[in-house]
């Protein structure tokens, strides 16, 4: 094995970018009791009178307190700010249905202290539903390249914000894959989608995969795992292949110590930038992941990695639907031999497609080939 190949390092020099600013939340809240953690105990409506909202729901999932009879469901807020009068006699939203719109929805999914967690998530489209689920550091528009392929080929479109990402809530719990999970579970169940098509990247394949172990597959059809976290990347007794653990633990520690650092360290073996930039990756598209990088939660970022020791085999081993497989040989974050390559010995249905040439973040860089891979997968089902 060559320096560098089969493990990942975070631990590469410092290039001559220059950092964007990055955006800082607000003041944090007082610590107290944290309803978060896979949904349980939220049944509790969410107000917020600043106006300029966008559409918010309340989840059913089962894992959650009914809401009292005497309590609306949901709520809806117009986009320009609205009096206190007019917020409340606009109580009783119904439920988003199956029919497919082009505005935001937030979907309320549990509380913390005095805030609500909701997940935003986009809905574009007509045909049977695809549902994609973005990576570490990502957001839901990181999928631009698949959806407009997507819609183009008469697929109906959800993208979503995982917790602590993009337009989603910023909570300080719930980054376990339990919980994502439950966040996944809250739109399925919402729109009451059947027959859907869970597509995960990076860390999403995470939720996709404990998704299906944890609630089944009632709802979906089949599952895409690109450039996957799956089956259990740290190297223990009874997992030899995978990576070194401490690799994990120094990423972690970097995180803490220089979070934009750690960040750019991320994007430039993402991508392979030493390889790849300039070419297939430009400076502007590393730019604008930057930016939406630091723009997440610290404690998604920070809880985002820890997740990654979670042992997934026991989830994929309930999985009986076709799942599709595509990731990069020269995946520097997720190496093929800790990953993918190991899920056709762990999946009763896999079909596994390389990248040659391709880096973790073969969205971006190879999106041609993911494309042709998701749609000619979808085409058998």
């Amino acid at each position: 094995m060559q320096p560098g190949e089969g493990e990942i390092s975070f631990g590469l020099a410092a290039g001559d970018r220059q950092y964007p600013q990055p955006r800082f939340p607000g003041p944090p809240g007082h610590l107290g009791e944290q309803d978060g953690l896979a949904h349980a105990g939220f049944a509790q409506q969410y107000l917020d009178v600043t106006g300029a909202r966008r559409w918010v729901h309340e989840s059913g999932q089962p894992r959650q307190l009914a809401v009292p009879a005497d309590q609306p469901a949901a709520q809806w807020w117009s986009r320009e700010p609205l009096a206190l009068a007019q917020l409340q006699s606009a109580y009783g939203c119904p439920a988003p249905g199956t029919a497919a719109h082009s505005d935001g929805v937030e979907l309320v999914v549990g509380r913390e202290n005095s805030a609500a967690i909701s997940i935003y998530y986009e809905d574009h489209g007509q045909g049977a539903p695809v549902v994609l689920v973005h990576g570490y550091l990502l957001d839901g528009r990181s999928w631009e390249k698949q959806e407009t392929a997507l819609l183009a080929a008469g697929y109906r479109v959800i993208t979503y914000d995982r917790r602590g990402f993009g337009a989603s809530g910023r909570p300080s719990v719930g980054y376990d894959y339990d919980t994502l999970a439950a966040d996944l579970a809250a739109p399925l169940d919402a729109l009451d989608l059947r027959g859907a098509v869970l597509v995960g990247f990076c860390a999403g394949t995470g939720e996709v995969t404990r998704y299906l172990g944890t609630y089944g597959s009632a709802r979906v059809r089949a599952a895409v795992l690109l450039a996957p976290l799956p089956p259990f990347l740290p190297r223990t007794d009874d997992n030899p292949d995978g990576i070194d653990p401490g690799i994990l633990d120094e990423f972690r520690r970097e995180v803490i110590a220089d979070r934009p650092a750690a960040t750019k360290t991320y994007l430039d073996r993402s991508y392979n930038i030493d390889l790849l930039g300039g070419t297939r990756v430009s400076d502007q598209a590393w730019q604008n992941s930057f930016h939406v990088a630091i723009g997440a939660s610290a404690a998604a970022v920070r809880g985002g990695a820890e997740a990654w020791l979670e042992d997934f085999r026991a989830d994929l081993a309930r999985i009986t639907i076709p799942v599709l497989v595509v990731q990069g040989a020269q995946d520097r974050i997720m190496p093929p031999e800790a990953t993918g390559n190991r899920l056709p010995g762990l999946i009763r249905d896999v079909r596994p497609v390389v990248v040659p040439d391709g880096p973790h973040a073969i969205i971006c860089t190879h999106a041609h080939q993911v494309n042709r891979a998701l749609l000619d997968f979808l085409s058998t089902l």
